[in-house]
């Protein structure tokens, strides 16, 4: 018999060989894949320092749903280095090997293929500790892999596990497979969020039952403000007022289900200046029984200014019954509320009028579990931008002179721009209030100092895409769009600051960690910027860009001075109160700071692009109302409703959305809310009067706006109503019938300076008729329960210019 030859077991040694990288080049990828994991999430450890569990588990989410793509990146860089290693063994080019440590290092870091988000910035702080850290893993990932590419090239023992059919195997299920199915597992089991709802407010329908009241004065509506202080939790609430002595009850209804009752004790910020003479304190007990048992107790003990020896806080701030977590409660369960002063308090000479206390909030809320959906280009995330105090013809994508938009501009040529957009008020509460709602201002009811509350029986836009399973956030610039006038509804996460105007440079850094915290999750954005608004504050670069400077002698907060002075000095020559130097600056500043807010729309636009987002993500932009420029002699917003002020920029972007498309027809940008829910699968009730933005436009649609601190012929407080139809306007001064209109043709008058309604009395009577026809309507739809400013609110809308300091909330009819 014959030896036979070595030849063809050779050959084989030899092709298995050759592919000997394949496997370990799979093994790299798989280890490299947990290592790029391990770091993204220490990054997101850095980004929320102080993260809780919750956010923990959406940030392994997040994670989980960016697996396939992260695999392939490793697969591809560790079947690379496999074959550098295989071609470093077999020619003995060690320099291949150090490259291939190079290649680890290059995917541990992101850089340069990740989203900006995810790399790892050498420049930091910990930049040495970073560099030696991912080094090291990325040295050591070579070396090993180094190692094992002798073993399989060599005659180990463990050959066989390393290459060889068996190590092919091996490679894909243990490193390749068993990374996807972890993935796999955690993208299929998605965080939840809790989702609030009010399921009964019994403020509104004024579901109690009085058991025993003052003989003076019994329970009523108000709003109860413990102090005006901008960041303790003592701002304005919606309240039940019960001079005590006092009792009510309240009653969980079978229709309620199980809900946790919100409800805080409170002694407004009035009891301590209306003692009478010789009373120096007044103590007010508060109690709250469940089916008879108590479940709350609090003492307040309020002092007269200047005789406390020791501050006592609890008179300053809101109580909660049963604490952050509110009182469970369960159909049938029976609610008692007492207000009482104990006996001998000098409180007891107190007249109940003065004795301004009881209970804020008194709704009964419904929470349920919803896991948290991804956006895709079907399913898209919203962001909502509204650039308050921005008139349209200052754009430059709406023909402006000067670019002061060239951020906005882009978005604009990306999507669908609607050239005449309408806010439905010329000032900030009834127009968001229009944006977030879907309704007219006259329907949703917030017009008014004395009406300035959103009625938690409206469904906002953030309610509807939530329960649509949408991650909800909302950061407001603007102190009047606050949670404590319910503008808060549907958002998961709701940032404001009570006190001051904050410009974007001071928002938009958490805003841009909010979005790279939740980028992995569908989610509804609202940012409420307010550049534009005073007090101005141009961005250096921006004043450079556009070639402005102020005049030396231009005074501080100059915009401001000039509006009060402006309205203080009605029918004298503009150029005495304002001198025409300063004039030009006012709209160089204004244009300033309209470039301002326009870089930090951009900033917004690079981070959604940075993260991979602006495919499947739509961006609407808009405004809450524009500013005068002395257009007719006065500065500012709210005051009349000429185009100046309800003009306002209108722009769709996003998947499904046309691109470089302008439409002529007249729009009212509340419609931009049963939009975007329709494009988030959500469906906005309202009125049932409610446009699908994206489908075509009418041409002559009508569109209504109005103002309730309108100035008309010298009166002030007037409420003021118009009416877009075709290329006509009308104004109306509700107050003095048909003979309060105006007139305008905007197409040969844009900046409605020459009324006609006298050449055209049988037109402006008709459009008068259709007006007040649809005003009626939405009045009644609107809510019969109003509530309106309490004393914080009050000394934000001083501050803002929107009411004078002589005036103080009435106690009866707030």
């Amino acid at each position: 018999m014959t030896e036979s030859s070595p030849e063809p077991r050779e050959r084989a040694e030899d092709r298995a060989n050759l592919l000997a990288w394949v496997p370990l080049g799979l093994w790299a990828a798989g280890v490299l894949a947990l290592l790029r994991a391990g770091v993204l999430l220490a990054l997101a450890s850095r980004r929320i320092p102080d993260a809780t569990s919750a956010e923990i588990a959406l940030e392994r989410w997040n994670l989980a749903g960016r697996a396939p793509q992260l695999l392939l990146e490793c697969a591809i860089v560790g079947l690379l280095a496999g074959a550098l290693a295989h071609n470093a063994a077999t020619t003995g080019r060690r320099a291949l090997a150090a490259f291939s440590a190079l290649l680890f290092l290059s995917t541990l870091s992101g850089w340069p293929l990740a989203p900006a988000g995810e790399i790892v910035r050498f420049q930091a702080a910990l930049a040495l500790d970073d560099l030696l850290v991912l080094g090291a893993l990325a040295g050591i990932l070579a070396v090993a892999l180094r190692g094992l590419m002798a073993v399989a090239l060599g005659r180990h023992p463990l050959r066989a596990l390393v290459s060889g059919p068996v190590g092919f195997v091996l490679a894909v299920l243990v490193p390749v497979l068993g990374p996807a199915a972890l993935a796999w597992r955690v993208a299929q089991d998605p965080p939840t969020f809790t989702l609030r709802g009010v399921q009964r407010d019994y403020l509104a329908d004024e579901g109690w039952t009085v058991r025993a009241r003052n003989q003076a004065m019994g329970p009523r509506l108000a709003v109860i403000t413990p102090a005006v202080q901008q960041h303790t939790d003592s701002a304005d609430k919606p309240a039940l007022w019960m001079p005590p002595p006092c009792t009510v009850e309240l009653r969980v209804r079978p229709e309620d289900g199980e809900c946790v009752l919100r409800a805080a004790a409170g002694v407004d910020k009035s009891v301590r200046g209306r003692m009478p003479a010789g009373i120096a304190r007044v103590t007010i007990d508060f109690r709250v029984e469940k089916n008879g048992r108590t479940v709350f107790e609090e003492r307040v003990v309020s002092e007269a200014p200047g005789t406390a020896d020791t501050w006592d806080p609890s008179a300053w701030v809101w109580h909660h019954v049963g604490g952050d977590e509110g009182l469970a409660v369960a159909p049938g369960d029976v609610i008692t509320l007492y207000t009482s002063i104990p006996a001998g308090d000098p409180g007891l000479a107190v007249p109940p009028e003065a004795l301004k206390v009881g209970y804020g909030g008194l709704v009964l809320e419904r929470s349920i579990e919803r896991r948290r959906t991804r956006a895709t280009r079907d399913t898209p995330n919203i962001v909502l931008i509204v650039m308050d105090t921005l008139r349209k013809d200052h754009l430059s994508c709406y023909g402006y002179g000067r670019e002061t938009t060239p951020n906005i501009d882009r978005l604009a040529r990306r999507g669908t721009l609607f050239e005449n957009a309408l806010a439905t008020a010329s000032w900030t509460w009834p127009s968001t209030a229009s944006i977030l709602t879907g309704l007219s201002a006259d329907a949703h009811g917030v017009t008014n100092n004395d009406s300035c509350t959103l009625n938690l029986s409206h469904a906002t836009l953030a309610e509807v895409l939530q329960a649509r399973g949408y991650t909800t956030a909302a950061f407001s610039c603007n102190p009047l769009i606050a949670r404590e006038r319910y503008f808060d509804q549907g958002f998961e996460f709701f940032e404001h600051d009570r006190g001051a105007f904050r410009m974007s440079d001071e928002v938009m850094p958490a805003v841009v960690r909010w979005i790279e915290g939740h980028a992995g999750a569908r989610f509804f954005l609202y940012l409420h910027l307010v550049d534009p608004h005073t007090p101005h504050r141009p961005h250096p670069a921006e004043l450079a860009r556009l070639g402005l400077a102020p005049p030396d002698d231009f005074p501080a907060r100059g915009m401001d001075l000039y509006t009060a002075r402006l309205a203080q000095n009605e029918g004298e020559s503009l150029d005495a109160v304002v001198p025409p130097a300063h004039q030009a600056w006012l709209g160089d500043l204004y244009d300033a700071s309209v470039a301002t807010g326009d870089r930090w729309v951009g900033v917004l636009l690079e981070a959604l692009r940075e993260l991979g987002l602006d495919e499947n993500t739509v961006i609407a932009f808009t405004s809450d109302h524009g500013e005068e420029l002395l257009d007719h002699g006065r500065l500012g917003h709210g005051h009349s409703i000429y185009s100046e002020l309800v003009d306002v920029p209108l722009i769709l972007a996003g998947p499904g959305i046309r691109r470089g498309v302008r439409v002529p027809g007249a729009v009212s940008n509340r419609h931009l809310a049963p939009t975007l829910a329709r494009l988030g699968g959500a469906e906005l009730p309202g009125m049932g009067d409610g446009r699908f933005l994206l489908a075509d436009a009418e041409e002559h649609a009508a569109v209504v706006f109005q103002t309730a601190k309108g100035h008309w012929e010298g009166t002030r407080g007037q409420t003021l109503e118009g009416l877009r139809n075709g290329a006509w306007v009308l104004h109306w001064r509700e107050s003095a019938g048909a003979a309060g209109v105006r007139l305008f043709h905007v197409t040969t008058d844009p900046g409605e300076q020459f009324d006609i309604a006298a050449q055209e009395a049988e037109r402006a009577e008709a459009m008068r008729a259709e007006l007040a026809e649809r005003i009626g309507a939405q009045r009644e739809y609107a809510p019969a329960h109003r509530v309106g400013v309490g004393a914080s609110g009050l000394d934000t809308l001083i501050q803002m210019g929107y009411a004078g300091g002589d005036e103080d909330p009435k106690d009866e009819d707030r």
